[in-house]
């Protein structure tokens, strides 16, 4: 697998980021059970799909990936094309099926789109699925309700692989409910830690009106190459406009035509302008070495949102601030403030004595975990500093002790046995429970007939 994953890449030393990534290749390669893989952002979970595509199904093998933002399943569409994989994004304007096919979820919930798969799995041509960014299923499902057809893809009878960077365990419990993939039995889970070792993590308090000031003087100290990039993220659309104007930057955001929002990007890219106002549309799946500074301007929405959006930086694993600027006096409060973490941010942002990476891992992971407890290449959140600042390549950053304990809690939960026999069950479960909610409404309808 090794060896294959270097063929891919051209790379003779390649390797893959982490265990995870590799156990995750494995379970997608052998195809006989369902998986939950969350990896970190940067992690490597489009590689999932790309290399088993390219040196493991033949030719007429079909890998469906659901992607949940359109900017996302073109960003991975344009990587699969550029790694001459054969990729589509299928529409009902264009209902093309490739070896790796990308699908919206108001277009995967189409009849024709069903029709297509079912006629893939009676050829034997349908091999898996991908459910990408899976917690925007249960985060997004009240506006969005096509994501509640997900559902039914366990009636395929083929291996669903849940994909996530940021999904806490009660979002995850969520996901499987709604995929209904644990039906049957618990499948494999695959974790790595959710937290970075090259962002240094830090909130700043200031007037709202001196944060264009911080975020100018913070581009001049860390964009000090061409390559160098900045990202300001903004909870709304008339935010990302007005913030921009006054930086004199590019606005990206959803409102946006599909042309602008490519034209803003390679803008953003070549160099045309080195910081990029965006609203969290951008804070999932975009990939561009060379970030070196991600600001907050104000609280991000939640837990996650804040882990996906501080997650565009240091993609090249090369150092990057994540600086959350905030005003005391400002009101960032949500609808619900007890869903996805938001809450326990502002918890940990408020209690200035807490390690800024203890509350993101306590949060995402289940467990805590402190600078001051990692393995030293993990660049030392602003509260966990120590006094004496030292010099890396691309930044400057205070040393710390080492860790002060090994990490004693599992990452990975307790695998159950899985096999294909379980996949055929699972679907059939399901099919059975289908035809007993058909067959409870028929009969509901006849006795409200009787009745009127």
């Amino acid at each position: 697998m090794l060896a294959s994953l270097r063929a891919f890449l051209r790379c003779p030393t390649a390797t893959f980021r982490s265990n995870g990534q590799r156990r995750g290749m494995e379970a997608v390669i052998t195809g006989d059970c369902h998986t939950a893989i969350v990896l970190p952002t940067n992690g490597g979970k489009s590689m999932l799909w790309t290399l088993s595509s390219a040196h493991y199904d033949d030719a007429t093998a079909i890998s469906v990936v659901f992607v949940p933002w359109i900017v996302l399943a073109l960003s991975h569409l344009r990587s699969c094309v550029k790694a001459g994989i054969s990729a589509s994004l299928w529409t009902k304007e264009s209902p093309v099926f490739s070896s790796v096919t990308f699908v919206l979820p108001e277009s995967g919930s189409s009849d024709s789109f069903h029709a297509g798969l079912r006629e893939l799995s009676a050829t034997g041509r349908l091999k898996r699925f991908f459910i990408d960014e899976v917690h925007a299923w249960i985060m997004d499902q009240d506006y969005r309700p096509a994501f509640l057809d997900a559902s039914s893809l366990v009636a395929y009878a083929k291996p669903i692989h849940m994909l996530s960077a940021t999904i806490p365990m009660d979002v995850f419990r969520d996901a499987l409910v709604l995929l209904r993939v644990a039906d049957v039995a618990a499948p494999v889970v695959i974790r790595e830690r959710s937290i970075r070792p090259s962002i240094r993590y830090s909130v700043v308090y200031l007037c709202q009106s001196d944060f264009l000031g911080y975020i100018i003087t913070a581009a001049q100290r860390l964009l000090t190459l061409p390559e160098h990039r900045a990202i300001v993220f903004v909870r709304t659309i008339d935010e990302a406009v007005a913030v921009a104007n006054s930086l004199g930057c590019l606005a990206f955001h959803s409102k946006l035509s599909p042309h602008d929002r490519d034209g803003t990007l390679k803008t953003w890219e070549t160099g045309g302008t080195r910081i990029l106002v965006a609203t969290t549309l951008l804070s999932t799946g975009f990939h561009l070495p060379g970030v070196r500074l991600v600001v907050e301007y104000g609280a991000s929405w939640n837990y996650i949102t804040h882990a996906q959006g501080t997650g565009r930086g240091g993609r090249d694993d090369h150092y990057c601030e994540a600086i959350t600027l905030l005003d005391r006096r400002a009101n960032y409060t949500v609808r619900r403030p007890d869903l996805y973490g938001h809450q326990e941010m502002m918890d940990c942002f408020m209690d200035t004595s807490q390690c800024l990476r203890y509350g993101i891992s306590l949060y995402l992971d289940g467990f805590g975990e402190r600078c001051n407890d990692l393995p030293l290449e993990f660049v030392p959140c602003s509260r966990c500093e120590q006094e004496h600042p030292v010099q890396s390549q691309s930044g400057t950053y205070n040393l710390r002790p080492a860790p002060l304990r090994e990490l004693s809690v599992s990452l990975v939960e307790p695998q159950c046995p899985q096999t294909n026999v379980i996949l055929r069950v699972n679907a059939e479960l399901v099919a059975i429970q289908e035809q007993d909610r058909l067959r409870a409404h028929i009969y509901l309808k006849e006795r409200l007939d009787t009745l009127t």
